[in-house]
């Protein structure tokens, strides 16, 4: 009987935990939608205007555009080593990181490394752009290291966005 019960708490449990990861998963366009006039411009401009940015060059060097914003208010990432460079060349920085925009070339999984998240306290979106389809189970399903380490993080949510197909 007891074991019974506890299957039952367990499996309330796992259900309640994926559909709180689910609700964090939104699309770019639906966000906009759900915001007012002035919201919604704020954050197509936080995640498309001229903000000071952290990126890799196609160099492979750690560099940083230095936009309208005094902080560095985006950290854009291609591949996952890139977590790690900008990590440790913008140490100081990562606490002032409010968008982790990712464009996602539809091969790779993204991994985030460990403790990366507490070194970004500021961080309000994960905005994940495309050329191939998104959507949330895409998300869930090829992003997985990165939606589990973001248990907890009940303030960050996951942007998507499928851009337009190069012609």
């Amino acid at each position: 009987m007891k074991n019974n019960i506890l299957y039952i708490v367990l499996i309330f449990a796992l259900c309640f935990g994926f559909k709180a990861q689910a609700q964090n998963i939104i699309g770019y366009h639906t966000k906009l939608d759900n915001l007012s006039s002035e919201q919604a411009d704020q954050l197509i401009h936080l995640v498309n205007g001229p903000s000071t940015t952290i990126f890799v060059t196609e160099q492979n060097e750690a560099d940083i555009f230095k936009g309208n914003t005094t902080q560095v208010a985006i950290m854009k990432i291609t591949q996952s080593s890139d977590f790690d460079k900008l990590a440790q060349h913008f140490e100081k920085q990562m606490n002032e990181v409010v968008v982790l925009d990712i464009e996602w070339d539809g091969q790779e999984e993204l991994v985030m490394p460990d403790g990366l998240l507490e070194q970004m306290p500021n961080l309000k979106y994960i905005y994940i752009r495309s050329n191939e389809v998104l959507n949330t189970s895409v998300i869930q399903n090829r992003f997985s290291n990165l939606i589990n380490k973001l248990n907890g993080y009940t303030n960050v949510e996951v942007l998507y966005y499928t851009m337009e197909q190069p012609s």
